[in-house]
């Protein structure tokens, strides 16, 4: 309804705010061996078989590389290309952590909760570089946000099925996804059990 409209619209400013500020304040970039990701995407559009990237773990983390092979198709191969897996990221994970927030605790609780993920020290680091990290965690808090969505779905409503039939999908996509990106993302599974015990609390909101 109008509700769920409004919470939407306020995430999708708030993803937007988010990405703005990070460009704004963030700091120089790091470029450890995660540098390797951005050379897989510029390898795929620049070949140089003089200089083939390396074939270790980290290729096969296209969670991260793959977004950033389709920013350089885009817009080019600039710092931006090496920015924007973190960045976007990060603003989304700001927006969901606002609509959980606001599904478990309330509106004031989904605001408070975007601004501890956008100043948790931790996301300092995070936003820094490409790295499987910041998309673990844009992966579990979207996961959440679907279980919640599930768990509200209306028993008696036909339509409902099909909506469930949907979100489970997604769920599952989220699971492989989070899997591929690194095995540890799975973790948020045991989030999500507790919060399916918990399920008549968060339905009365």
């Amino acid at each position: 309804g109008a509700c769920c409209a409004r919470a939407l619209t306020s995430g999708a400013a708030i993803a937007a705010s988010a990405y703005l500020l990070i460009h704004l304040f963030s700091r120089a970039p790091m470029m450890g061996d995660d540098i390797d990701y951005y050379g897989f995407a510029l390898d795929r559009l620049v070949p140089r078989p003089e200089f083939p990237p390396d074939t270790g773990f980290h290729f096969l983390r296209w969670t991260v590389w793959g977004p950033t092979l389709l920013f350089m198709k885009l817009f080019g191969f600039g710092i931006g290309a090496f920015q924007f897996v973190p960045f976007a990221s990060m603003a989304v994970c700001c927006a969901l952590a606002y609509l959980v927030g606001t599904r478990c605790l309330g509106e004031r609780g989904g605001m408070l909760a975007a601004l501890l993920v956008f100043f948790h020290p931790l996301m300092n680091d995070l936003a820094a570089r490409p790295m499987p990290d910041i998309v673990e965690a844009l992966l579990a808090t979207l996961g959440l946000f679907v279980l919640l969505e599930a768990m509200r779905a209306p028993s008696g409503d036909p339509r409902s099925g099909r909506r469930l039939y949907g979100l489970g999908a997604l769920a599952g996509l989220l699971v492989f996804l989070s899997w591929v990106n690194r095995p540890t993302g799975l973790i948020w599974l045991i989030a999500a059990l507790l919060i399916a015990l918990s399920r008549p609390r968060i339905i009365a909101r």
